[in-house]
C-alpha cells in the first residue's frame, strides 16, 4: 500500500458518466484515492462545432485533480504528462475507455492495470459487447473485472458480477445495468485483489464468440427492399437472401447465432437489432421521397411480431422522430 495516508493510489482511465460514477465511488472511500485521470481530449460536434469535455475530465478539474488529456492516441505526449506528475499509482483503472493500451502504461502501476469490461468475459470481447448480448438474446449477462494484458479483453478475470437483461432494454439501459451492478463492489473487489483474496482466472486464448468490435453507420444499414420484404411478411424471404442483404456486423452476429443455437427468423432478429443498436447507430434506411431520397431511422418496432416487421417510430431526415402510420404515405413506392 502506498504511504500517503495508507490509502490505495489509483490512476483512472475513462471517459463517460459510468467512469464518473466509478470514481466518486472510490474517492469517497476511505481506503482510496484518485491520483489522476486520463480521458480523451476536447471534441467539437454538430454544425455549430460546440465544445464538448467528456465526463471525467469535468470531474476531476471539479474534484482538483491531475487530468491528462489525450488528442487522437496515447503517444509519447501523454507518456511525458503522466510521468511529469510524478504520481506513484498502485492500480490503473480503466473504465469505458475506448482506447489501445500501450505496455508502458500496462507497466506503470505498482500493483496491476485492471479493466470493467460490460460482457461475461470471454464472451463478446471488444468495444461493442452490450450491443451484441443484446442481439444474441441472452437473459443474463455479467460485467468483469481483469488484470489487464496486451491482448484484447484477454486478461485473468478477477470478479464476474451477473445480472439479469430485460428483453425491453436498449444499449443505454444494459450499460446503466452493467455498471451499477458493479459499482457499488469496486472498492471490495480492488482491496481484497491487492491483498491476493480475490486470485485471478485466466481466460481461454480464443473467445467462443465473434469480436464485438467498434461499430460505425454503415453496420446498421438496411436496403428498402429488405425492409419492405420484411414488412409484408418474413416467409417470402429465404433465410440465406436475407442473410446477403445484411451489414457485415448484423450479418456476422446472424451467422454466429444461427449456427450456435435456435435458428432465429428475420423478423425476431430485426427487431433485436432496433433495440441493441439504438441509440447509435441507430438502424437506418434510404428511402424515395418527392423530394429525393432522403435518410429513415427506425426508431423502434414492434417486438411481438414475429411473422412480419412492424414499424412503430421513425424518423425521416429533416423531420422530428414520428409514428410510421404518420409518414408513411410520404414513402415512394
Amino acid at each position: 500500500m502506498s504511504d500517503q495516508k495508507n490509502k490505495y493510489r489509483i490512476g483512472l482511465a475513462g471517459s463517460t458518466p459510468f467512469t464518473v460514477a466509478l470514481a466518486e465511488q472510490l474517492q469517497f472511500d476511505d481506503r482510496f484515492t484518485i491520483c489522476w485521470g486520463l480521458s480523451p481530449d476536447t471534441k467539437y460536434v454538430g454544425r455549430k462545432q460546440e465544445q464538448v469535455d467528456n465526463p471525467l475530465h469535468l470531474w476531476c478539474i471539479h474534484r482538483n485533480i491531475s487530468s491528462v488529456r489525450i488528442a487522437n492516441k496515447i503517444d509519447q505526449k501523454v507518456k511525458q504528462e503522466i510521468e511529469a506528475l510524478q504520481i506513484e499509482v498502485d492500480v490503473l483503472l480503466v473504465v469505458d475507455f475506448g482506447y489501445y493500451v500501450p505496455q508502458w502504461l500496462l507497466e506503470l502501476p505498482k500493483v496491476a492495470p485492471l479493466n470493467l469490461h460490460p460482457s461475461m468475459l470471454p464472451e463478446w470481447r471488444g468495444s461493442s459487447p452490450g450491443q451484441a448480448v443484446l442481439l444474441s438474446g441472452a437473459q443474463t449477462s455479467a460485467i468483469t473485472l481483469i488484470q489487464m494484458d496486451n491482448q484484447l479483453d484477454h486478461g485473468a478475470v478477477i470478479h464476474q458480477e451477473s445480472f439479469a437483461v430485460d428483453p425491453s432494454w436498449t444499449q443505454v439501459e444494459y450499460y446503466r445495468a452493467a455498471f451499477a451492478a458493479v459499482t457499488p463492489l469496486i472498492g471490495n473487489l480492488i482491496k481484497q485483489f491487492i491483498l491476493g483474496d480475490l486470485i485471478p482466472s485466466p481466460q481461454p486464448a480464443i473467445s467462443p464468440t465473434p469480436i464485438a468490435r467498434e461499430l460505425t453507420k454503415a453496420d446498421s444499414f438496411l436496403t428498402w427492399e429488405l425492409v419492405v420484404s420484411l414488412m409484408q411478411s418474413d416467409s417470402k424471404l429465404p433465410v440465406d437472401q436475407f442473410e446477403s442483404q445484411l451489414p457485415p456486423f448484423l450479418s456476422e452476429m446472424w451467422q454466429y447465432l444461427n449456427t450456435s443455437s435456435s435458428v432465429l427468423n428475420p423478423v425476431e432478429f430485426i427487431a433485436r437489432a432496433a433495440r441493441a443498436l439504438s441509440p447509435w447507430p441507430q438502424l437506418w434506411t434510404l428511402v424515395r421521397t418527392v423530394k429525393g431520397d432522403r435518410r429513415l431511422k427506425i426508431l423502434s418496432v414492434d417486438q411481438r411480431a414475429t411473422d412480419r416487421l412492424i414499424l412503430k417510430q421513425v424518423q425521416l431526415e429533416g423531420q422530428q422522430p414520428a409514428l410510421w402510420n404518420q409518414i408513411k404515405n410520404s414513402i415512394l413506392n
